[in-house]
Protein backbone atom coordinates (compact mmCIF):
# COMPACT_ATOMS: atom_id res chain seq x y z
CA UNK A 1 0.00 0.00 0.00
CA UNK A 2 1.74 3.65 -0.88
CA UNK A 3 1.45 6.33 1.28
CA UNK A 4 1.78 9.97 0.59
CA UNK A 5 4.84 11.83 1.42
CA UNK A 6 3.86 14.92 2.95
CA UNK A 7 6.53 17.86 1.26
CA UNK A 8 8.91 19.27 3.04
CA UNK A 9 8.74 22.48 4.18
CA UNK A 10 12.04 23.30 2.12
CA UNK A 11 9.78 22.33 -0.97
CA UNK A 12 7.02 24.44 -0.45
CA UNK A 13 9.17 27.40 -0.14
CA UNK A 14 10.10 27.05 -3.43
CA UNK A 15 6.96 25.78 -5.34
CA UNK A 16 4.94 28.24 -3.39
CA UNK A 17 6.88 31.15 -2.28
CA UNK A 18 4.05 33.39 -1.95
CA UNK A 19 2.79 31.05 1.09
CA UNK A 20 6.06 32.43 3.15
CA UNK A 21 5.74 36.09 2.66
CA UNK A 22 4.98 38.32 5.77
CA UNK A 23 1.59 40.43 5.16
CA UNK A 24 2.79 43.94 5.03
CA UNK A 25 1.60 46.07 7.09
CA UNK A 26 -0.43 49.56 5.62
CA UNK A 27 0.51 52.81 6.96
CA UNK A 28 -1.80 54.00 9.45
CA UNK A 29 -2.35 57.77 10.29
CA UNK A 30 -2.36 58.66 14.08
CA UNK A 31 -4.29 61.03 14.91
CA UNK A 32 -3.60 63.55 17.96
CA UNK A 33 -5.69 64.09 20.96
CA UNK A 34 -7.22 67.40 20.44
CA UNK A 35 -7.37 69.37 23.73
CA UNK A 36 -11.11 69.33 24.56
CA UNK A 37 -13.13 72.44 24.20
CA UNK A 38 -13.83 74.82 26.40
CA UNK A 39 -16.70 74.73 28.77
CA UNK A 40 -19.39 77.41 27.35
CA UNK A 41 -19.83 80.07 29.28
CA UNK A 42 -22.83 79.98 32.25
CA UNK A 43 -25.44 82.00 30.70
CA UNK A 44 -28.86 82.61 31.69
CA UNK A 45 -31.64 80.90 30.03
CA UNK A 46 -33.40 81.97 27.00
CA UNK A 47 -36.61 80.30 28.68
CA UNK A 48 -39.20 82.74 28.62
CA UNK A 49 -39.71 83.73 32.72
CA UNK A 50 -42.87 82.50 34.36
CA UNK A 51 -45.24 85.58 35.24
CA UNK A 52 -45.51 85.63 38.72
CA UNK A 53 -49.53 85.08 40.13
CA UNK A 54 -51.21 88.08 41.17
CA UNK A 55 -53.64 87.18 43.91
CA UNK A 56 -56.72 89.62 45.15
CA UNK A 57 -56.42 89.30 49.01
CA UNK A 58 -58.47 90.11 51.83
CA UNK A 59 -57.18 91.08 55.18
CA UNK A 60 -57.04 93.11 58.33
CA UNK A 61 -59.21 93.32 61.35
CA UNK A 62 -61.29 96.20 59.89
CA UNK A 63 -61.25 94.17 56.10
CA UNK A 64 -59.00 95.61 53.31
CA UNK A 65 -58.40 94.34 49.81
CA UNK A 66 -55.44 94.59 47.81
CA UNK A 67 -53.29 92.69 45.04
CA UNK A 68 -50.65 90.64 46.45
CA UNK A 69 -48.14 88.90 44.25
CA UNK A 70 -48.14 84.88 44.97
CA UNK A 71 -44.02 84.89 46.29
CA UNK A 72 -44.76 81.57 47.92
CA UNK A 73 -45.82 79.77 44.46
CA UNK A 74 -48.43 78.11 46.12
CA UNK A 75 -51.38 78.81 43.62
CA UNK A 76 -53.99 79.10 46.60
CA UNK A 77 -57.58 78.37 46.02
CA UNK A 78 -60.63 81.10 46.60
CA UNK A 79 -61.04 81.42 50.14
CA UNK A 80 -57.67 79.50 51.41
CA UNK A 81 -56.36 80.95 54.89
CA UNK A 82 -52.63 82.87 53.96
CA UNK A 83 -49.49 84.84 55.04
CA UNK A 84 -49.33 87.91 53.98
CA UNK A 85 -46.76 90.93 54.06
CA UNK A 86 -48.27 94.15 54.03
CA UNK A 87 -46.83 97.51 54.92
CA UNK A 88 -47.97 96.35 58.39
CA UNK A 89 -45.74 93.19 58.62
CA UNK A 90 -47.39 89.61 58.73
CA UNK A 91 -50.81 89.12 58.51
CA UNK A 92 -53.12 86.63 57.83
CA UNK A 93 -55.42 86.94 54.56
CA UNK A 94 -58.17 85.12 52.69
CA UNK A 95 -57.98 84.71 49.53
CA UNK A 96 -60.73 86.19 46.81
CA UNK A 97 -59.56 85.25 43.39
CA UNK A 98 -56.45 85.47 41.39
CA UNK A 99 -56.23 88.10 38.66
CA UNK A 100 -56.13 87.07 34.99
CA UNK A 101 -52.67 87.94 32.94
CA UNK A 102 -54.91 90.30 30.32
CA UNK A 103 -55.86 92.43 33.98
CA UNK A 104 -52.15 92.60 35.16
CA UNK A 105 -50.46 96.13 33.37
CA UNK A 106 -46.97 95.62 33.58
CA UNK A 107 -46.55 99.07 34.97
CA UNK A 108 -49.06 98.00 38.24
CA UNK A 109 -47.34 98.37 41.59
CA UNK A 110 -47.66 95.49 43.57
CA UNK A 111 -45.98 95.97 47.22
CA UNK A 112 -47.75 93.36 48.81
CA UNK A 113 -47.10 89.54 48.83
CA UNK A 114 -47.97 86.15 49.67
CA UNK A 115 -45.82 84.52 51.79
CA UNK A 116 -47.02 81.27 52.59
CA UNK A 117 -50.15 78.74 53.16
CA UNK A 118 -51.43 79.44 56.73
CA UNK A 119 -50.49 75.92 58.75
CA UNK A 120 -53.08 75.33 61.40
CA UNK A 121 -49.97 76.81 63.91
CA UNK A 122 -50.31 80.13 61.89
CA UNK A 123 -54.26 80.21 62.38
CA UNK A 124 -54.13 79.15 66.07
CA UNK A 125 -51.38 81.84 66.86
CA UNK A 126 -53.75 84.79 64.89
CA UNK A 127 -56.76 83.47 67.05
CA UNK A 128 -54.80 84.12 70.34
CA UNK A 129 -53.82 87.69 68.99
CA UNK A 130 -57.48 88.20 68.52
CA UNK A 131 -58.47 87.40 72.31
CA UNK A 132 -55.64 89.40 73.43
CA UNK A 133 -56.43 92.43 71.59
CA UNK A 134 -60.39 91.36 72.80
CA UNK A 135 -58.78 91.55 76.38
CA UNK A 136 -57.32 95.03 76.17
CA UNK A 137 -59.84 97.05 74.10
CA UNK A 138 -61.43 98.20 77.73
CA UNK A 139 -58.21 98.81 78.57
CA UNK A 140 -57.55 101.08 75.43
CA UNK A 141 -61.08 102.81 75.33
CA UNK A 142 -59.72 104.09 79.00
CA UNK A 143 -56.31 105.33 78.42
CA UNK A 144 -57.93 107.56 75.29
CA UNK A 145 -60.23 108.94 77.91
CA UNK A 146 -57.12 109.59 80.67
CA UNK A 147 -54.79 111.10 77.80
CA UNK A 148 -58.03 113.37 77.13
CA UNK A 149 -58.32 112.51 72.96
CA UNK A 150 -61.22 113.00 71.67
CA UNK A 151 -61.50 109.71 69.63
CA UNK A 152 -63.09 106.87 69.89
CA UNK A 153 -61.77 103.27 69.16
CA UNK A 154 -63.07 100.79 66.52
CA UNK A 155 -60.50 97.86 66.85
CA UNK A 156 -57.43 96.39 67.87
CA UNK A 157 -55.01 94.01 65.63
CA UNK A 158 -51.69 92.86 66.37
CA UNK A 159 -49.33 91.43 62.80
CA UNK A 160 -48.78 88.17 63.44
CA UNK A 161 -45.59 88.15 64.69
CA UNK A 162 -46.48 90.40 67.57
CA UNK A 163 -43.96 93.77 65.96
CA UNK A 164 -46.80 96.16 65.98
CA UNK A 165 -50.03 96.43 67.30
CA UNK A 166 -52.35 98.54 65.27
CA UNK A 167 -55.18 101.04 66.53
CA UNK A 168 -58.48 101.59 64.36
CA UNK A 169 -59.90 104.70 65.37
CA UNK A 170 -62.48 107.41 64.26
CA UNK A 171 -61.17 110.07 62.85
CA UNK A 172 -62.84 113.40 64.36
CA UNK A 173 -59.75 115.28 65.35
CA UNK A 174 -56.92 114.09 63.05
CA UNK A 175 -54.03 115.54 65.67
CA UNK A 176 -55.27 113.41 68.33
CA UNK A 177 -54.73 110.24 66.37
CA UNK A 178 -51.48 111.63 65.85
CA UNK A 179 -51.17 112.19 69.89
CA UNK A 180 -52.28 108.93 70.89
CA UNK A 181 -49.47 107.21 68.87
CA UNK A 182 -46.89 109.06 70.36
CA UNK A 183 -48.27 108.40 73.76
CA UNK A 184 -48.70 104.73 73.63
CA UNK A 185 -45.43 104.64 72.07
CA UNK A 186 -44.18 107.42 74.78
CA UNK A 187 -45.88 105.05 77.85
CA UNK A 188 -43.68 101.80 76.49
CA UNK A 189 -46.82 100.18 74.29
CA UNK A 190 -43.84 99.70 71.86
CA UNK A 191 -44.34 100.11 68.04
CA UNK A 192 -48.41 101.53 67.29
CA UNK A 193 -50.01 102.62 63.86
CA UNK A 194 -53.21 104.17 64.31
CA UNK A 195 -55.52 103.72 61.11
CA UNK A 196 -58.26 106.31 61.23
CA UNK A 197 -61.27 104.59 59.99
CA UNK A 198 -65.07 106.03 59.23
CA UNK A 199 -68.49 104.43 58.14
CA UNK A 200 -67.33 103.95 54.99
CA UNK A 201 -64.43 101.91 55.59
CA UNK A 202 -60.40 102.69 56.11
CA UNK A 203 -59.77 106.63 55.28
CA UNK A 204 -57.01 107.27 52.90
CA UNK A 205 -54.26 109.15 54.25
CA UNK A 206 -53.16 111.72 51.68
CA UNK A 207 -49.68 112.87 52.79
CA UNK A 208 -49.95 116.00 50.47
CA UNK A 209 -53.14 117.07 51.63
CA UNK A 210 -51.85 118.37 55.13
CA UNK A 211 -54.63 118.63 57.67
CA UNK A 212 -55.21 116.20 61.35
CA UNK A 213 -51.60 114.54 61.24
CA UNK A 214 -47.95 115.65 61.97
CA UNK A 215 -46.05 116.74 59.60
CA UNK A 216 -49.33 117.25 56.76
CA UNK A 217 -49.50 113.53 56.91
CA UNK A 218 -53.30 112.93 57.04
CA UNK A 219 -54.90 111.57 59.94
CA UNK A 220 -53.17 108.36 60.93
CA UNK A 221 -50.05 107.47 62.24
CA UNK A 222 -47.37 105.41 62.84
CA UNK A 223 -44.90 105.86 65.71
Amino acid sequence: MLTATPPSTESLRHSHPHLFEKPSLSPTTSVEPTAPDEQPAVTESLEPSVPVAVYLVRYGAVPEVARFRDASHATPSRGESVIVETHRGLQVGSVLEQLKPSLIAADMEIDFEIVRAATPADLQAARERTRECDESFAGWCDRIVEWDLELELVELEWTLDRQKLILYVLCDRGPDSTKLALQAAATGFGIIEVQPVSATGLVVVEKESGGCGTGGGGCGCSS
